[in-house]
């Protein structure tokens, strides 16, 4: 009509823009490609949202893009079926009857019992059909071909599951494997398949067995006599391809009969119980297979970065993790967390969709062929399709629980997060066991201590019993019975430095050895202190030092000592503490008592006040070195004993500290143990023999020569 508006000119030229903006696009949209996805109850949510939602994302891409600029829009029908293989086998002949015009595609619902119906029927029709289960490939292959022409399944095979764990044992070289399985389709090709990826490895499988499937009191019985077989065996590796229950009772039974094996690898079922089940004797076990979870929380699988191109989540540039991208949009879109299931129906859409374009094509043989020739690297992993219509991109992900019992990545490479602990540490190396007498040594260094405790006793003993002896008298009795009491504080001092280390321990330590040290040389010091005293005098004077008065300066030195120890003990208590050689294997590390600045401080506190005790030693016996009475003479004895002492507390002091590391724990305990009983047992005898050699013995004693001062007897010595 001349008189519309479309007549008006000013509006005639954007009319004609508006008419060839639809002309184009009309142009372009070609047609729809129809898909229909059958589900099952239990697994048909996920199915849904995350179909829906590749739906969307494809949708407002425009669709499938033609290589000639044209569209496809995805069409999208969900059937849903019971879970049993005659309602799967049902919906499929009524899908397949329909036109092919109509239905392009078929997605199947998840598990191998309802998908290998589904996928049978469509094959027959000339229809290609899609599955997220591929478990038991052995329904989809034989030998040599595939079961199905049109049929894929987007998930990697259970029989490469353990491909990426036998190769990297074998990268650390172990050569030996063992298998068990649960007698159940999955459990049985995970491990057949493991025994031809050690094959190809160069690795010896020497057994694999099947136990029964999910009868777990006949799992125990059969795992138990397994494990005698395993012993006998003693391979390297173990593949335990369990599904649950025997995940956690193959470990039990390990454990309790003591059996080691260098790695064991459970297939990613038991990943998810065994921690729970088991506890820290999860650890250092490997896992691998499929882990979607993992995978999904974006932040273990560094190696797939991603643009969300397309809002497919395949690699591109970006340093964020693309399934970190689909979890985030899926999140947003459903308002949970996607699990594997929903990533898994999401990638069949992104490799239909990309399979179609690729083959610019809507003829089944066409399609069949770009899908064979996929090569995708996503949010899931890698897809590549072998010969039989399996994912063929090996389960890369490996895992080992590490000493935390925290899931590490140990391959691939360039995403491990941990080296793999090989060979896994035996039941023994995994605890630190801190009990007494753990080592035969400290049990012959404590009876050889309690054999000289005795002789110091016997000793005592002897000194009352000859006390009014003429040699006894002049060494006299009191003060030699201390020497003797010091010494069993020193010799019992070794039970504080066994291996065996508690905060008692480390606190009683302290005192008693040095405080058998102080009593010894206290009481010896004093009596060369009366003789000194004694001869460096006129002979006529009548003033004389008393038992008492000696034993009042026995008394004072020890009691500074006890204020030293008692000030340190208040300023720090010490505690022990575990000093780590290798985390991995605690039964190497060693239990040492903490030590800080303010012990140093006490303790050289303690070493000065003994140097100067020894110091005034070594004057006083040189003060009587020159006297002329054998009876009383003892500074070369008294010096002996010094320098006993001081040698054996330098060299065990000295060697020990200069040794180190958990094989030198047991050398470094008997020679400081043999340093202080030795050194001790030396001193006493030094003092004590040669009065106790002529206690008995009826003879007068030489006096040696003239005395130059007057008269002296044992009695100016011997006085109360």
């Amino acid at each position: 009509r001349k008189s519309g508006l479309f007549m008006l000119k000013p509006f005639r030229f954007f009319w004609w823009i508006f008419l060839m903006f639809v002309a184009t696009n009309i142009a372009k949209y070609t047609g729809d490609f129809h898909i229909k996805v059958i589900t099952a109850p239990h697994y048909g949510n996920e199915q849904y949202l995350a179909t829906n939602l590749w739906l969307t994302n494809s949708l407002q891409n425009g669709g499938f893009w033609l290589k000639n600029g044209s569209t496809l829009r995805p069409v999208i029908e969900f059937l849903e079926i019971e879970p049993n293989t005659e309602s799967a086998r049902a919906m499929a002949l009524k899908v397949a009857n329909l036109s092919f015009g109509i239905v392009n595609f078929v997605i199947t619902p998840y598990t191998t019992a309802l998908t290998i119906p589904v996928v049978e029927v469509m094959d027959a029709a000339g229809i290609m059909a899609g599955s997220a289960t591929s478990s038991g490939s052995s329904s989809w292959r034989t030998e040599t071909s595939r079961k199905f022409n049109y049929g894929f399944s987007i998930v990697t095979p259970a029989s490469s599951y353990m491909q990426a764990a036998l190769t990297r044992y074998r990268f650390e070289d172990a050569l030996t494997v063992v298998a068990f399985y649960e007698d159940c389709n999955y459990s049985k090709e995970v491990a057949e398949g493991a025994a031809i990826f050690a094959s190809k490895l160069g690795m010896e499988m020497l057994s694999i067995d099947a136990i029964p499937c999910n009868d777990v009191d006949s799992q125990i019985v059969r795992l138990e006599y397994l494990s005698e077989k395993w012993k006998e065996l003693d391979a390297d590796i173990l593949i335990a391809s369990s599904l649950f229950s025997s995940c956690k009772e193959v470990m039990i039974i390990l454990k309790m009969k003591n059996i080691n094996f260098k790695g064991i690898a459970f297939p990613v079922p038991c990943s998810n119980t065994i921690v729970d089940d088991i506890g820290l004797d999860a650890r250092y076990t490997v896992h691998t297979g499929i882990f979607w979870d993992r995978r999904l929380s974006g932040s273990d699988y560094t190696e797939l970065p991603g643009s969300g191109h397309y809002k497919h989540y395949i690699v591109g540039d970006e340093s964020e993790s693309s399934a970190m991208l689909f979890s985030d949009d899926y999140e947003k879109y459903v308002g949970e967390k996607p699990n594997f299931l929903a990533a898994l129906h999401y990638a069949i859409g992104y490799v239909i969709q990309s399979s179609v374009e690729k083959a610019d094509s809507l003829h089944v043989d066409d399609i069949r062929s770009a899908i064979s020739s996929t090569f995708i690297q996503s949010f899931i992993g890698g897809i590549q399709f072998d010969p039989f219509g399996l994912n063929g991109w090996p389960a890369e992900l490996t895992y080992q629980f590490d000493v935390e019992n925290v899931f590490q990545i140990i391959s691939p490479f360039q995403s491990a997060t941990l080296d793999l602990v090989y060979p896994m540490p035996t039941w023994e190396e995994r605890v630190l066991i801190n009990r007494p007498f753990k080592y035969k040594s400290e049990i012959y260094i404590n009876v050889v201590a309690v054999v000289l405790i005795a002789v110091s006793v016997i000793f005592i003993g002897a000194v009352y019993r000859y006390r009014k002896t003429t040699i006894i008298k002049t060494g006299q009795p009191l003060f030699l019975v201390l020497i003797l009491m010091g010494s069993i504080i020193a010799y019992s001092s070794v039970g504080t430095w066994m291996i065996y280390t508690t905060s008692a321990l480390c606190n009683i330590r302290r005192w008693v050895l040095t405080t058998g040290f102080v009593m010894m040389f206290g009481a010896l010091f004093s009596r060369i202190y009366r003789i000194q005293n004694i001869f460096n005098r006129n002979l006529n004077q009548t003033s004389i030092i008393t038992n008492t008065e000696l034993l009042y300066i026995v008394i004072s030195v020890i009691s500074f000592e006890l204020l030293i120890l008692g000030i340190w003990q208040v300023v720090s208590i010490s505690n022990y503490t575990e000093i780590i050689h290798d985390p991995v294997r605690p039964s190497t590390n060693t239990l040492t008592c903490t030590w800080t600045e303010t012990d140093t401080i006490f303790l050289t506190m303690a070493l000065l006040y003994k140097t100067l005790l020894v110091i005034y030693g070594i004057f006083l016996t040189i003060q009587t070195w020159s006297l002329k009475y054998n009876l009383f003479n003892e500074s070369k004895q008294i010096a002996f004993s010094m320098y006993n002492i001081v040698f054996f507390a330098i060299f065990g002091g000295v060697f020990t500290a200069s040794i180190s590391g958990p094989e030198m724990v047991e050398i470094s305990y008997v020679l400081r143990s043999v340093c202080i009983l030795l050194g001790t047992f030396i001193s006493v005898l030094v003092i004590l023999i040669p009065k106790l050699v002529y206690v008995n013995k009826d003879i007068s004693v030489d006096w040696g020569v003239e005395r130059e001062r007057g008269d002296v007897n044992a009695s100016t010595i011997q006085t109360n």
